[in-house]
């Protein structure tokens, strides 16, 4: 029999994961509107790869269950390899980006076909017109805390 503490506390992380896809689901005035992204996986790809980019800077987080959303890092990559990448606001310097395009496609790639409840599952997946992906769930917050990766201001060079 569940306790009052215990009905308190699921309610408060019921509460917490509600607040925290809200929170993932704001995007700054720059990002393509809802109506500009695709959720078509197999058209994106194409459009990804009909011209590969390795040289680009985006802003990009990952978003959990666990903590409250971070701050974005704006990551440059140059010849494919990360070249920098730095927390926003701040303006420190990281050692790690926190995810590459080419990686989220690699995640998209190796997840798309899992099980929802894989932890590895891809899903809540939105590409720009470039084929570019801007958000991207590995996983899921109800079965396992998830991760979702958002990426925003792409400038491709």
């Amino acid at each position: 029999m569940a306790t009052r503490m215990d009905r308190r506390r699921t309610g408060i992380a019921a509460a917490l994961s509600a607040l925290l896809i809200a929170l993932a689901g704001c995007e700054d005035a720059t990002a393509p509107s809802a109506d500009e992204l695709s959720a078509d996986v197999a058209a994106a790809r194409a459009q990804w790869l009909a011209s590969p980019r390795s040289d680009y800077t985006f802003e990009g987080r990952i978003v959990t269950v666990f903590f409250p959303p971070g701050p974005f890092a704006r990551v440059t990559v140059s010849s494919g390899q990360v070249v920098s990448v730095v927390e926003l606001p701040s303006g420190r310097a990281l050692e790690r980006a926190p995810f590459t395009l080419a990686e989220l496609w690699s995640m998209i790639d190796a997840g798309e076909d899992l099980p929802i409840g894989d932890n590895r599952h891809a899903s809540r997946m939105r590409f720009d017109a470039t084929g570019a992906p801007r958000q991207v769930m590995i996983g899921s917050f109800a079965n396992d805390g998830g991760r979702l990766h958002e990426v925003r201001l792409l400038q491709v060079r």
